[in-house]
This record gives C-alpha cells, structure tokens and sequence, in this order.
C-alpha cells in the first residue's frame, strides 16, 4: 500500500449569519441532534460519498486547513470526499476527546483511513479537530484542522 494520491491529499487535507442558513432536509435534525451523532453521521457520510448529508452537516462559512496551513472551503471539502472513484472503508476514530461548551463543541482524534482512488489502494493515517457548532439548522461542522500523524514512536 502507498501514500493517499496527492489529489485526494489536495482535498482531504478531512458564525453563519441568517442570510446564509438554509432548510435541512426531512430528517435532518435526527442526524445532528448531538455533536457526536453528528460526527458519527459525518464519518458514515464520508464513507458513503453522500455529498447531500456532508452539505448538510457541514456550515456555510465552514473553514478547512489543511497539511502546510492550506486552507480551503466548504465547497471543495465535499468535493473531495465525493470523488467519483474514490472509496473509503469504514473507519472509527481513535484517541477521541470532547471538549464542550455551550454552543460549540470540538472533537480531537486519529484517524487511519483505509482505501482506494480509480482502484488505487491508499492508507492515510492523520489527526483531526473538528469545531461543531450548534445553530438553528441543529449541529454543524465549521472548522476542520487536519495534520499528518506522527510515526508510531516519535
């Protein structure tokens, strides 16, 4: 197995104001109820390639940095993981912690995600922060921080 393709690498590295909120789709609300159902709908959105319940989750003014402080949008994070083409098995973070407070909730932990890109197989082992903010729509993601993980040991 190798490295995750540099274009997945390009995409993955996995306060709105009125103007911006939309309606949710039927069902919605039972998704993100709770920060953590959220994240877990997320991660099961991500190996779906559901681009319909990852829009969903995900806030407007959602930012993403990435390996190298590249930052990137909303847009371009669920295009990523909705490549035609790519395949993520299912996954379960590791190392989890919760912090929370009132209205904004953030989850650290490791992930190895495990897959393939055009039938490329690919393992991508890296830490996360996920920034969840709770608004009229229910729990949505607005900050991801995504940083290679450290080689067992170091």
């Amino acid at each position: 197995m190798k490295s995750i393709p540099i274009a997945i690498a390009r995409h993955m590295l996995f306060g709105a104001t009125a103007a911006f909120l939309v309606p949710l789709p039927a069902g919605a609300a039972t998704i993100n109820a709770t920060p953590e159902e959220a994240s877990r709908a997320m991660d099961k959105a991500i190996v779906a390639g559901d681009s319909t319940t990852l829009d969903t989750l995900i806030a407007p003014d959602f930012l993403w940095v990435r390996e190298g402080g590249k930052r990137t949008d909303k847009a371009a994070f669920v295009q990523g993981l909705a490549t035609p083409g790519l395949k993520i098995e299912p996954f379960t973070p590791s190392e989890g912690r919760w912090l929370k407070s009132g209205e904004i909730a953030v989850f650290s932990a490791v992930n190895e995600l495990h897959g393939s890109e055009s039938g490329e197989a690919f393992v991508d082992k890296h830490s996360f922060v996920d920034v969840w903010r709770h608004d009229a729509q229910g729990w949505r993601l607005v900050y991801t921080q995504v940083t290679k993980a450290p080689e067992p040991g170091k």
